[in-house]
């Protein structure tokens, strides 16, 4: 009796086993006829379009910014540079000149005894001074130093810069 209760326990095990293998194979062939095959391409023109393209095209825009926001920029003449309020410009390169035309602004250096020179009254400006207007100021060190706006402003530049956003 012992010997029939393990037999039917074995048959039982292997039934379950058997059907268990049934359902997952129905289940496999059920999913792999419902994917793409070779007569019906899941990407279509209109996907491609619709959606791909416009995605594509969005990420490509979101990294041109992010390079652009974090790069160096030349002037090789003066060009006036719009900074908003709280971002700030500095220098990428020793000689670089700043102009002061329009809105508010502060002296940023790397430390409260450094900052520009001011070749328009011929003194030094130093860090957390207010930046007078039209005035011209030179950059010696290419260490961080420039003008922080606490106004939206309007700069004439000459040399390498960028804009710090904060």
């Amino acid at each position: 009796m012992i010997r029939k209760f393990k037999k039917k326990k074995i048959i039982l095990v292997v039934c379950m086993m058997a059907g268990l293998i049934a359902i997952s194979g129905a289940a496999y062939l059920s999913i792999s006829a419902n994917t793409v095959g070779t007569g019906d391409p899941v990407v279509t023109l209109s996907y491609l379009k619709e959606v791909f393209l416009k995605d594509v095209i969005n990420i490509v825009n979101n990294t041109v910014d992010q390079r652009l926001m974090n790069s160096d920029q030349t002037s090789p003449g003066y060009s006036v540079v719009e900074v908003k309020a709280g971002n700030s410009i500095v220098a990428d390169a020793e000689g670089t000149e700043l102009i002061l035309r329009s809105g508010i602004a502060i002296i940023v250096a790397p430390l409260k005894n450094q900052g520009l020179t001011n070749m328009t009254t011929g003194t030094d400006a130093v860090a957390d001074e207010k930046v007078i207007k039209n005035n011209l100021y030179i950059i010696p060190r290419a260490d961080g130093r420039g003008f922080k706006a606490t106004a939206d402003m309007n700069v004439m530049v000459r040399g390498v810069y960028k804009i710090i956003r904060e």
